[in-house]
């Protein structure tokens, strides 16, 4: 039996669309989406009353991100399964959480290494944010955004239409180099 799965997959590339490498769009729509899924239909048979799983998903599902398109809505489709696989899991106990960080200083997303916008964001204690995670995905909680910077995002994603958040999200002002929210 799974008594805690941690599903914390995530590839970013970004640029334009039509600048962008076939192979990167792949890899992060493999990863991103293809990889969680099949690692959800994988280990969810073996969960039981009292397991929980937190799913790893980025404040970038929120609204589009214009230079980080692929990875947003890749992030957007996590965020709608985790909702989705949450209810059904609920009546066997199993508690299916996600987790929308923002910027986090890990392999991906180095500190100091992004430019522009995301770059101004505050970055999450990693250690603080595991903890909280575990702790609130053992005890039912069903979504965690860190910081009440990113709590705020994805209220504003909430209100304000989706045309007018990808102009406030792209990524062009100040360098292209940053990271995914």
């Amino acid at each position: 039996m799974i008594r805690v799965l941690v599903n914390n997959a995530g590839y970013e590339r970004e640029g334009l669309l039509r600048d962008m490498e076939p192979n990167d769009m792949l890899a992060m729509i493999d990863l991103n989406v293809t990889g969680m899924t099949m690692i959800n239909r994988t280990c969810l048979p073996y969960m039981s009353r009292g397991s929980f799983e937190i799913v790893t998903g980025s404040v970038s599902a929120f609204a589009p991100m214009p230079w980080q398109a692929v990875y947003g809505a890749s992030k957007a489709y996590v965020h709608s399964l985790v909702f989705a696989i949450r209810e059904e899991e609920r009546r066997r106990g199993v508690n299916i959480m996600l987790l929308s960080p923002g910027n986090m200083d890990t392999e991906m997303n180095v500190r100091g290494s992004g430019g522009g916008k995301i770059g101004m964001l505050p970055y999450l204690n990693l250690a603080r944010t595991v903890e909280r995670s575990l702790s609130l995905a053992e005890r039912g909680c069903g979504e965690y955004t860190p910081l009440m910077l990113y709590k705020a995002y994805r209220l504003a994603a909430k209100l304000v239409p989706a045309a007018v958040m990808a102009r406030f999200t792209r990524l062009d002002s100040g360098g292209t180099n940053g990271r995914g929210l």
